[in-house]
């Protein structure tokens, strides 16, 4: 789950990097006030949650390219039924 959550923040930019509980990290635990911080971020004007939700809406107009007629998934789709 770390390596998905450093991808999901860090290479793909469509998520929010949360702070777990204690000085190094190691319980895992994310309190609520960091959870809501970020679902904040997310959901009201913050730079950072525009980050996030404007790489969103290229990630949805990708991923609707990808399965209309002549997108790379219908065309895989259609090669694997022959």
């Amino acid at each position: 789950q770390v390596l998905n959550a450093f991808e999901l923040v860090n290479a793909l930019g469509v998520g929010l990097a949360l702070n777990r509980e204690g000085d190094d990290g190691s319980s895992g635990i994310v309190r609520a006030e960091e959870l809501e911080r970020a679902v904040r971020s997310l959901m009201e004007v913050d730079e950072e949650g525009a980050k996030v939700r404007e790489k969103m809406k290229e990630m949805k107009e990708l991923g609707r390219k990808a399965v209309v007629e002549g997108g790379s998934s219908y065309l895989n789709f259609a090669t694997l039924v022959g």
